[in-house]
């Protein structure tokens, strides 16, 4: 079987010239079962519906649909961060950690749309994720990146037009703005986990430490420097605990959303796999997850047919890259489940 892998988050297209075998493609939509044909053209699927009809598809059309599918989630993820950060955090007075916190104070203290110092401090990050993590993550990333700061920066256009009404501000019912700002910012980091990038900022650092050294707790050094940028909000707005108790909440909402949407709300998840591709998976899964892999041989109880069923324990935030991985392999079935606890570290 040779492979050809596409960019961005397309399936792997699978060609053999003299290969019997079809695979099967079901779509979500009318549950028509398409085969891929043998002797199809060189970079394009000829797949038949059950209807009979044949249908070519371009491997470059393929390629720019999944293009444009990845593009638009970024768009709805750094739309719905600006739309948290500028309409609901950023005028009542406290700040979020990482580099959007940061942002933030910089725009009450000068003035100047948080969207510019967010762009100016996450360059040398991207810089960084450049040489140190994949092409796929760093692209995501800077394109994230560019479209928050676009998005905050036309609500500010947008606001002045709209006479202010476009902002909530209410230092009564602030705790309402700490919730809908960290519900949206949550909702936001899980489109980007999903579309193979990070909102940048320290989530790049994170990646970085975990890629060089995934036996160091990253989560205690993100929770270190975030932290230290909340509680500087103290001496910016000079408003007593009040915008470290709302930058508290905020953090809660968001990080409740995020694990609700990242399957649980525990610290690792626990994969089982059933395939007939046991060397590519387990490879993949080394090599771009860092995660070893447990094999172990199975029987079906009705069929009689033995197959191979890998464990593997994963983050929350890999969950993406793993149904990316799985989706290129024919014949495979998997579920995740939470794992509480996980213990325990082994070197290569």
């Amino acid at each position: 079987m040779e492979e050809k892998k596409l960019s961005g988050i397309s399936e792997e297209i699978k060609t053999e010239a003299d290969s019997d075998r079809a695979e099967e493609l079901v779509d979500d939509g009318d549950k028509n079962v398409a085969e891929e044909q043998k002797g199809e053209p060189q970079g394009s699927r000829v797949i038949k519906l059950d209807s009979g009809k044949e249908v070519v598809v371009p491997e470059d059309m393929r390629k720019a649909r999944a293009f444009l599918v990845t593009a638009l989630w970024i768009l709805l993820a750094a739309t719905i961060r600006g739309i948290g950060t500028y309409c609901f955090i950023t005028p009542n007075g406290f700040a979020v950690g990482g580099i959007s916190g940061i942002a933030v104070m910089l725009e009450y203290l000068t003035g100047i749309n948080l969207g510019y110092f967010n762009l100016l401090i996450n360059i040398p990050l991207l810089i960084l994720a450049f040489f140190f993590l994949s092409k796929r993550y760093f692209f995501a990333t800077t394109a994230y990146t560019l479209l928050y700061s676009a998005v905050t920066i036309a609500i500010e256009q947008l606001n002045k037009i709209f006479d202010g009404k476009l902002i909530y501000h209410d230092s009564e019912t602030a705790i309402i703005s700490a919730v809908f700002g960290g519900v949206m910012c949550g909702f936001a980091f899980c489109i980007m986990m999903r579309a193979g990038g990070s909102q940048g900022g320290t989530d790049i650092v994170a990646a970085i430490v975990q890629k060089k050294r995934p036996d160091i707790g990253i989560s205690w050094v993100i929770f270190v420097i975030d932290s230290s940028i909340v509680l500087l909000s103290f001496f910016v707005y000079n408003n007593g605990l009040t915008p470290i108790l709302l930058a508290i909440i905020e953090s809660f909402s968001s990080s409740s959303v995020s694990d609700r949407f990242l399957k649980g709300s525990k610290s690792a998840l626990k994969a089982e796999i059933i395939t007939n591709h046991c060397e590519e998976i387990s490879a993949e899964i080394f090599e771009k997850l860092g995660k070893g892999v447990t094999v172990v041989d199975a029987v079906g109880q009705y069929t009689g047919n033995t197959h191979k069923l890998l464990n593997c324990v994963i983050k929350r935030r890999q969950i993406g890259d793993l149904e990316r991985i799985l989706k290129k392999y024919p014949e495979t079935f998997s579920y995740i489940m939470p794992a509480n606890e996980v213990y325990g570290y082994w070197k290569k």
